[in-house]
């Protein structure tokens, strides 16, 4: 990772994840969440602002762009730090609403890995509250309703964290 970092490539992974390419935003956000998995790349991510590259990757147009960003997210989001970044993009907003029938995601694995994100983005009380806020609760009481079994766990799960924060 050290090599890697040290060549800058998190600027050019940034600058890629805009790429008129959507195979290119791809790999660059694939990329991106594979460094988000090591305490040195999510540092780097969050220095050289890699959030406001995922948000935008979250809403893309191609399907695999938009898993390959919560994907990141969700491994973004295990730090204080990358909480703090993933919430001044307002990922928690981003995310709820990819969720909701209103948001339009038609892909489970994107749902999936969306829901996945926001149980670590609310992990913290402005998360929790932010996500209370944008409709979260009844959002994974749909999901529990009429998403597939990993879905309905990962609701499960942002639920369990999100009724704590009501408590």
């Amino acid at each position: 990772i050290a090599s890697f970092l040290a060549a800058g490539c998190v600027v050019a992974l940034n600058i890629a994840a805009r790429d008129a390419d959507a195979e290119a935003r791809r790999l660059a956000t694939v990329a991106l969440g594979r460094l988000a998995r090591e305490d040195a790349g999510r540092k780097e991510m969050i220095a050289q602002a890699s959030v406001p590259a995922l948000a935008k990757c979250a809403v893309d147009e191609n399907v695999d762009v938009r898993r390959a960003a919560f994907e990141a997210v969700a491994c973004l989001a295990v730090t204080l730090e990358g909480l703090r970044a993933c919430h001044e993009a307002d990922f928690v907003t981003v995310t709820v609403g990819r969720c909701t029938e209103q948001g339009g995601e038609p892909d489970p694995a994107v749902q999936l890995a969306a829901l996945s994100a926001l149980h670590q983005l609310c992990k913290n009380d402005p998360g929790a509250r932010e996500a209370i806020e944008c409709g979260a609760i009844e959002m994974c009481v749909g999901v529990l309703e009429h998403g597939t079994d990993d879905m309905r766990e990962q609701a499960g799960y942002c639920l369990t964290v999100l009724t704590v924060e009501q408590a």
